[in-house]
């Protein structure tokens, strides 16, 4: 009766943040307040597969939902990205049915690395998957050995589950476990010690936008361009197929993936197609360098670089991205904005960009204004969390994107 009246309270004041567009993970910080084991109680009636990973988790764990829900299964996931403890306890809370038995359920969710140990201390998954680890946010995860760490106890507090891992990425691969693991891998970049259950054995078309690889024989389109994502859809692949599902629905679920939020997201901003991605470490940032390049035609560029807490507060990652490859592309202006603008305009500047075709926009505001004003071509807009977050409000009260989550 206690999880019940929790429940009730919680989605009351759910309902309530999402009329004001606030807070999607404020309902869980409610609830675990109220009780510290709600987690649990609420998981319980779940399958759980948990994704985790510097890089391509929200991604991954998009895929694999959209997977299990192509082949009929009744499945949940985090799909705002609210990754942590309270996001996973307002994710249970808003799919809780009061009468109806809902049979077999999953619940895809992506896990952030630096609270793994926690979430597995109440969540036994069947599957616990790992994208990759690399360097990321210094003030939040130090190095690689950290995060590993991180993620290696949470694995020792899941004995049951079985572990999909990435072969290609040794920090990964190396992890010594009692578990049944299954690795996943591009067969070309793969250290000769590992052997991969599921392979990208060639990759036969790669675009901006999309790729044609061959996975495990089977020809599977992805609708999203860069290695990065090759390495996601094989990494799915290989979580349906140790879940059971057919593997019509695998192929489906992966070529029909509707791209997420600041995830190759297109928003048209008065008739102007603007593709917002993601950045937050050298190695993602590289990649997606690597697929713009791809973009033969006329484009326009556009960062907005914060270090708030979910982004990191230490920027001098941004030393170790490539900037200079854009010099190589036929690009027009290049838009600056966010926390740290003058500090990337320096950056951009040194990696020998010209001045000439930067912009400053000190407010979001002004960066919406300054796509609507300044070009005509198609705008990649690469953009720290809080800056995406933050961006998608502004976007949200001119119309130009229905949900901010």
């Amino acid at each position: 009766m206690k999880t019940i009246l929790i429940v009730i309270i919680c989605k009351i004041a759910g309902a309530i943040l999402r009329l004001l567009g606030k807070g999607s993970a404020f309902p869980g910080k409610i609830a675990l307040k109220l009780d510290k084991n709600i987690l649990k109680k609420l998981a319980k009636n779940y399958k759980v597969i948990l994704v985790t990973g510097t890089n391509g988790k929200t991604t991954t764990t998009g895929l694999i939902y959209n997977i299990l829900k192509t082949s009929g299964r009744n499945v949940i996931t985090n799909d705002t990205g609210a990754n942590m403890k309270s996001g996973m306890a307002a994710l249970l809370i808003k799919n809780y049915k009061f009468f109806k038995h809902m049979g077999e359920c999953f619940a895809v969710i992506e896990m952030d690395e630096a609270y793994a140990r926690k979430i597995t201390e109440d969540l036994s998954p069947e599957v616990f998957v790992v994208t990759n680890i690399f360097s990321d946010q210094t003030d939040r995860y130090g190095d690689v050995t950290i995060t590993r760490d991180l993620i290696f106890e949470a694995i020792e507090n899941s004995p049951s589950s079985t572990v999909i891992l990435n072969g290609d990425n040794e920090v990964v691969s190396d992890m010594e476990l009692a578990h049944k693991k299954i690795y996943f891998g591009v067969a070309e970049n793969t250290p000769d010690n590992v052997e991969l259950d599921f392979k990208v054995e060639e990759i036969k078309e790669t675009f901006a936008n999309s790729s044609l690889a061959v996975i495990n024989g089977e020809n599977i389109k992805i609708n999203q361009g860069g290695l990065y994502n090759v390495y996601n859809a094989v990494c799915a692949f290989a979580c349906g197929s140790e879940l059971g599902i057919e593997l019509e629905d695998i192929k489906n679920g992966i070529e029909n993936y509707e791209k997420k939020f600041g995830r190759q997201e297109i928003i048209d901003i008065n008739g102007r197609e603007v593709e917002m991605i993601l950045v937050k470490n050298p190695v993602g940032f590289n990649e997606v360098i690597n697929k713009i390049a791809l973009d033969n035609s006329n484009i326009d560029l556009g960062f907005l670089l914060n270090d708030n807490t979910g982004d990191g507060t230490d920027i001098s990652w941004i030393q170790d991205v490539e900037f200079e490859k854009f010099k190589d592309m036929e690009y027009t202006n290049f838009l600056i904005g966010g926390t740290r603008l003058y500090d990337l305009g320096v950056r951009l500047k040194e990696a020998g960009l010209e001045e000439e075709t930067f912009v400053f926009c000190e407010t979001y505001e002004d960066v919406l204004e300054g796509i609507k004003n300044t070009g005509t071509n198609k705008l990649y807009l690469l953009v720290t969390y809080s800056a995406m977050m933050g961006f998608r409000k502004t976007l949200y009260k001119n119309r130009y994107v229905k949900n901010i989550w």
